[in-house]
């Protein structure tokens, strides 16, 4: 959809390159600088509010921003994106991550998701969020299949391979999910994450010093430190484990207590693991609502207070 002004829309598109090269703070930045651009130029524009709202949300979920304020510009550019255009996708789409990673409001998100799903029925971001949704709720072998149907419609995508793969390993459904990020490295070798899931795999198979290998690897320095504090702990290095919790805690305190709650968690240790829950629950951690399907938590489910944490969450228990 052009801007009746030629530069707006040139501004727009440029952004929109920015946009889909992330998600690094350079890259990102320049796709919100660009879209404001656009919207100086044209402030009647929606597309541009909608890809602003978009970049903002990236660097939110990347903890590259504050991610309250982060979240609340981004839903206030989708609501004016909607306001301008109620036929544009992209703008319910951003609504909807933001229901998801910041309100925690599912029936929101969905009826969100719902409206761009009729707008554009065969688009590849209402499958992603969809399959996201599911995941958050519980239901991995639906939110498996939709991306499946992502993979085979945006086959040349490293993400898209390597989101898969980690979908496959909290299924436990490990022989795949190594294909799958293998194809992910294949297309990427720096694709965030195929190393961490990778290594996470081999930890959950015992293989603990192959994981330390694969995750030494991780380009992204958070998922290297989150990686190496599993595996050291699988391999009885306790002292390694804690240096490199220790230093997960020191940089990443503010973006990464989700991160911080799951390694406790494999470690055993509940009572740490629901105190950094709640340091995540009160900072709006964009990873929270992951919590229901993820299996690093699996000791804290006899524990009542998990439960009363899902329904906090509004997650189903």
């Amino acid at each position: 959809m052009r801007s009746t002004n030629a530069e707006a829309y040139q501004a727009y598109l440029q952004g929109q390159y920015f946009s889909e090269q992330g998600p690094n703070k350079e890259d990102l930045g320049k796709a919100v600088a660009y879209s404001e651009q656009a919207i100086k130029l044209d402030e009647k524009y929606a597309p541009a509010w909608a890809l602003r709202a978009s970049a903002q949300i990236a660097m939110a979920e990347g903890g590259l921003t504050d991610v309250t304020e982060g979240f609340q510009k981004a839903r206030d550019d989708a609501e004016r994106a909607i306001a301008l255009d109620p036929t544009l996708t992209s703008a319910y789409l951003a609504l909807a991550k933001t229901q998801i990673n910041c309100d925690w409001n599912w029936d929101a998100a969905n009826a969100s998701i719902t409206k761009a799903g009729a707008l554009e029925p065969g688009s590849i971001e209402v499958l992603r969020i969809r399959s996201y949704q599911s995941r958050i709720l519980g239901n991995l072998d639906q939110a498996i299949k939709l991306y499946e149907q992502v993979v085979a419609l945006d086959p040349l995508s490293a993400n898209s391979y390597a989101r898969l793969g980690y979908l496959l390993y909290l299924a436990a459904r490990y022989d795949e999910a190594r294909v799958t990020l293998q194809k992910a490295r294949d297309l990427n070798p720096q694709s965030t994450g195929v190393h961490l899931t990778t290594g996470k795999i081999l930890v959950a198979e015992g293989n603990p010093q192959q994981a330390l290998v694969e995750i030494e690897k991780e380009p992204s320095a958070w998922g290297k430190l989150t990686g190496e504090v599993l595996a050291y702990h699988a391999l009885g290095r306790e002292q390694d484990s804690n240096a490199a919790l220790a230093d997960l805690i020191a940089k990443y305190r503010t973006t990464a207590a989700y991160q911080v709650a799951q390694v406790y968690s494999f470690r055993g240790e509940a009572d740490k693991s629901f105190e950094w829950l709640e340091y995540a629950y009160k900072q709006r951690d964009p990873g929270l609502p992951e919590i229901k399907s993820n299996p690093l938590f699996k000791k804290l489910y006899r524990d009542p207070r998990y439960t009363e944490f899902l329904k906090k969450m509004r997650l189903p228990t």
